[in-house]
């Protein structure tokens, strides 16, 4: 197939998507055949909120975490370094975050619908990826 062919074909696709001429029924990028988001998963256990929050300007208490200047988070409270689990909503995600001894070590993120979103830092499971591709994935 010549160059021109192949530039006519591609402007022909993209007046039929723009008119729509596609199924209507066909899946949507980031979908798969079942129309079910392939960038996140249904979770029924959405985590509850903990009393412990991040303590942000909106957020000031005297029961959350912090970050010191040097990077490690801190039980606002005791001004130890922290250890456990956060679960906190910012904006419309619903987020879980794991720390151990002041590094947070697990993070989760979750939609308004319930739907675990994949992060791109980190691995399904939680725990940081070891390796970033040079690229995120596409959505």
């Amino acid at each position: 197939m010549s160059l021109r062919s192949l530039y006519r074909l591609g402007v022909c696709l993209s007046l039929c998507g723009l008119a729509g001429c596609g199924s209507k029924d066909s899946p949507k990028s980031g979908e798969d055949q079942n129309g079910t988001d392939t960038n996140a998963t249904r979770s029924n256990t959405l985590p509850e909120l903990t009393p412990i929050q991040p303590i942000t300007a909106e957020h000031q208490s005297k029961q959350g975490i912090r970050r010191n200047p040097s990077g490690s988070w801190i039980d606002n409270a005791t001004g130890q370094l922290f250890t456990g689990t956060v679960v906190f909503d910012q904006d419309d995600l619903r987020w879980e975050e794991k720390y151990t001894r002041g590094t947070r070590t697990h993070v989760k993120e979750w939609d308004e619908d319930g739907l675990e979103l994949i992060l791109y830092s980190w691995n399904r499971d939680g725990s940081r990826k070891s390796k970033l591709n040079a690229e995120p994935p596409k959505r």
